[in-house]
């Protein structure tokens, strides 16, 4: 027999999805194009209707609400883009998306990044954080001096997919009973690093066409252990619902991160479980 919701139930999820459509109209508004962060204004702004959804409704529970999560995810707003965990090779490969402290010179980088997205797979225990950026600067590349910007010119239209793929584990949630009350937190270990370069249409009068065949399109590099478990993040996923999911990171960082569902979900072979 399927349960109804009662009239109480119905009133938390119109008012929760009320919120979530005016939080992600909000971004819009103050997060430009190719960024994830915003001016003090709009962050402040941003982040009091984050703390309203996120009271809107009762926060998941690992491993019970897993599922959730599970897919996915680009990345809409962040309190710190300076890196998607606490791993020193995240921050390197987080750059591009642009520093707080440099946004007067990062709103206009011709090395913005396309798209940060982290992919959580529950049943391969991985948590893949992925930023792709262009490989060859976008608009005339001034700042390049001029014989090296023929040799570089094959790289024109291509794009850069740097993978940090992590090993996933529930934290804090050692039997069933204390599922129940622990919180919806990942441990993450950073276990690979994969460089995935999509050339992009060759202009025919390059002098540096030819040099792209020279360049690998797929490198990989294995973190050993224990050099994997020296610096591990922790982040609580506080609302998630069909669309968006709010992440917080877990101190010293206390990131505070938004994500929305991919339009086209990623598809991957998985082994084990959470």
């Amino acid at each position: 027999m399927r349960l109804r919701a009662t009239p109480a139930q119905v009133d938390v999820a119109r008012g929760s999805a009320e919120l979530r459509e005016q939080l992600l109209r909000e971004l819009e508004a103050q997060v430009a194009p190719g960024r994830y962060t915003s001016g003090a204004k709009g962050r402040s702004a941003v982040v009091a209707l984050i703390e309203q959804l996120e009271q809107s409704k009762v926060a998941p529970r690992f491993p019970k609400d897993l599922d959730a999560v599970d897919g996915s995810w680009d990345l809409l707003f962040t309190t710190n883009a300076v890196s998607l965990d606490a791993n020193l090779l995240d921050t390197l490969a987080a750059l591009p998306a642009g520093l707080p402290s440099l946004s007067p010179l990062l709103d206009g980088s011709p090395l913005a990044s396309r798209r940060v997205r982290q992919e959580i797979d529950v049943a391969a225990n991985r948590v893949r954080n992925c930023v792709t950026i262009t490989a060859w600067p976008e608009g005339d590349g001034a700042f390049i001096p001029p014989g090296l910007k023929d040799l570089l010119a094959g790289l024109e239209g291509s794009d850069l997919t740097l993978t940090l793929d992590h090993l996933a584990v529930v934290e804090g949630a050692m039997s069933a009973a204390a599922a129940r009350y622990a919180p919806a937190r990942l441990r993450i270990e950073l276990q690979q690093v994969r460089r995935v370069l999509e050339p992009g249409p060759l202009r025919a009068s390059s002098v540096g066409a030819g040099l792209l065949d020279l360049v690998p399109k797929e490198t990989a590099i294995d973190i050993p252990w224990p050099l994997s478990t020296l610096s591990p993040g922790r982040f609580d996923t506080t609302y998630v619902d069909e669309s968006v999911r709010i992440s917080r990171g877990v101190p010293p960082g206390k990131e505070l991160r938004v994500f929305r569902r991919s339009a086209t979900p990623t598809t991957v072979v998985s082994e084990g479980g959470m």
